[in-house]
């Protein structure tokens, strides 16, 4: 599965700005240039020396001194600089990042790396949209690279369709655009966002007004309108807010007061129907959105702003404080709530928000850039991350070698003919209070694994303990292995609503003081209060039966305080 919910479109130290949660996020602010260059930034390694860089307006900035190499002229239009998003990426192949973006004209080009040289990049163009506010850039059709969406057609014209523009065998002539529809209008004034709201593994559009089902081949098939009314609201963030199953979406209005989140609801006659929660109706001018785990708890958190002076004049809040805030999510019995969370009260943010490691100390910093400047919002304190899988050898791990092997990074338990017993892949240490996440590939869908936590390994090969359930029937469940048997089964199905059978499934477990938790791609399928265990290793399982192949792969573990 696309575990692409979201994606950047993806100094000097000047004071410590705190807040307070489960797990202490505080952020400490850095300058990297007081001058309005833009209102889109990014990172990226562009001088391939190891170390993100920052990208905004006119300059890429040189980390880690953050000295300046100028890129491109951008041109200042009635206060505004021509730029409405940068997108990091090799589009070339030639193994050196480029630059997706878009003016605030018409215009879609990309910028190429020059390979070291210190000039300005040669722009190609990619083609023109008729309102560029919308426009996103993202990996539509799953192949690895991105492609633009947005409004096609004059606005004057009984409104704009809705288009996507993909590169070609040479990427540095004119995009192909193909239609995704042509309703007009198709609500696509300012919100279109992408996220597999159906859950079938594919990335759909989101407007303002609708979404549009992506079908099995983009380029070719239809695209099936549904329902989904935001009103004037800008980016989108799908994802499962209240972990009830199924997906929702956040976004926030461009020119007016308000963050809202929409809940996927029951309609009449079964029929699917959203419902608006508000968030937050005391901030204005919300273009940017994205979706990060900020607290390390394993769920995704809003980090948003005010985008300072969006218009000159007549937007509600215009001279309010230029806020950069995030929300942290919580979920109880099916129900999300939201604690706001102040990061700065001078930068804002622009079109784009940048949730990223950029230090690489295993914590998300912010990246953000508005007419106030250019700014680095380091989160301070580094995360206790324990050492459980390089992605390239089980040096951590004590099992049959057999069984267990590594493979194109992941971890595979496997066997062709099926195993008498269970067999286990099991942690030299032992984890107390923990958030635990991974992505799991399961083949077939039949076969059955799990992985133990708070567990204790047995001379005779079996593991003792709570296990986080993976196979049919027991997606997200909670299992006492060689114990009481099953804890929960699982919220109505949860983890099967959530499933992506036989693809990458993302797992998070949480186990902090009796607290224990089961998340697949983001849904809650278990959340129980057991304190029989308090430590124990991680294990993962390979069940007894017929032939299975498990995956897994981006395992990593945070310890939590309580």
């Amino acid at each position: 599965m696309r575990q692409t919910l979201f994606r950047a479109m993806f100094g000097l130290a000047i004071g410590i700005l705190s807040a307070s949660s489960r797990a202490e996020v505080s952020f400490r602010k850095h300058v990297i240039d007081p001058a309005f260059r833009a209102e889109a930034v990014a990172a990226a390694d562009i001088n391939r020396d190891g170390k993100l860089d920052i990208i905004a307006g006119e300059n890429w900035y040189e980390a880690p001194d953050w000295k300046p190499h100028k890129i491109r002229t951008v041109e200042m239009k009635d206060g505004y600089a021509d730029v409405r998003f940068d997108v990091p990426e090799d589009i070339n192949g030639d193994g050196w990042v480029d630059l997706a973006m878009c003016h605030r004209g018409p215009v879609m080009e990309w910028l190429e790396n020059p390979k070291g040289e210190d000039r300005p990049w040669t722009a190609h163009k990619v083609g023109e949209s008729v309102s560029s506010e919308p426009m996103i850039f993202a990996d539509l059709d799953g192949d690895g690279h991105g492609e633009y969406i947005g409004p096609a057609e004059p606005r004057e014209v009984r409104g704009c369709t809705l288009a996507w523009w993909k590169a070609g065998k040479d990427p540095t002539q004119p995009w192909a655009m193909m239609r995704i529809s042509t309703d007009r209008p198709c609500g696509c004034d300012h919100g279109i966002g992408v996220g597999d709201i159906n859950r079938d593994g594919r990335l759909d559009v989101l407007t303002d007004r609708y979404y549009y089902e992506a079908p099995a081949n983009p380029t070719t098939g239809d695209w099936n309108r549904r329902p989904l009314e935001r009103s004037i609201t800008h980016q989108a963030v799908v994802y499962d807010f209240d972990g009830d199953g199924d997906q929702d979406v956040a976004s926030g209005c461009p020119h007016d007061y308000g963050l809202f989140w929409y809940e996927q609801v029951p309609g009449p006659e079964g029929k699917q129907a959203w419902a608006r929660h508000t968030i937050d109706d005391t901030i204005s001018q919300l273009h940017a959105l994205a979706g990060a785990d900020l607290d390390g708890d394993g769920d995704l958190d809003l980090v948003t702003g005010k985008r300072y002076k969006a218009h000159a004049a007549g937007d509600p809040g215009t001279d309010d404080p230029a806020l950069l805030v995030w929300y942290e999510l919580s979920r109880a019995r099916g129900e999300a709530t939201f604690t706001k969370h102040v990061i700065g009260d001078d930068s804002g943010a622009g079109y784009v928000v940048v949730p990223v490691d950029l230090d690489g100390d295993g914590d998300l910093d912010i990246l953000a850039a508005s007419k106030k400047g250019v700014f680095l919002f380091e989160q301070v304190g580094k995360p206790e991350l324990l050492p459980l899988f390089d992605g390239k050898t089980l040096d951590n791990w004590i099992g049959d070698k057999s069984v267990w092997r590594v493979e194109d990074g992941a971890i595979v338990g496997r066997t062709d003919t099926g195993l008498k017993s269970n067999n286990f892949l099991v942690s030299r240490d032992k984890y107390d209070d923990f958030v635990l996440t991974l992505d799991v590939k399961l083949v077939p869908d039949s076969a059955n694994s799990g992985v133990q936590f708070r567990s204790v390994p047995r001379a005779d090969g079996e593991c003792v303990g709570y296990q986080a359930d993976i196979g049919q029937r027991y997606w997200g469940s909670i299992y006492e292995e060689q114990g009481r048997g099953m804890l929960h089964s699982g919220y109505e199905g949860r983890g099967e609503k959530a499933l992506l059978k036989e693809g990458w499934n993302h797992y998070v477990v949480y186990a902090v003081g009796d607290e224990l938790r089961v998340e697949i791609n983001g849904t809650v399928c278990t959340d129980i209060r057991d304190h029989k265990a308090n430590t124990g290793v991680i294990g993962l399982q390979v069940h007894s039966g017929g032939p299975t192949d498990v995956r897994l792969r981006n395992i990593r573990l945070r310890k939590m305080g309580r």
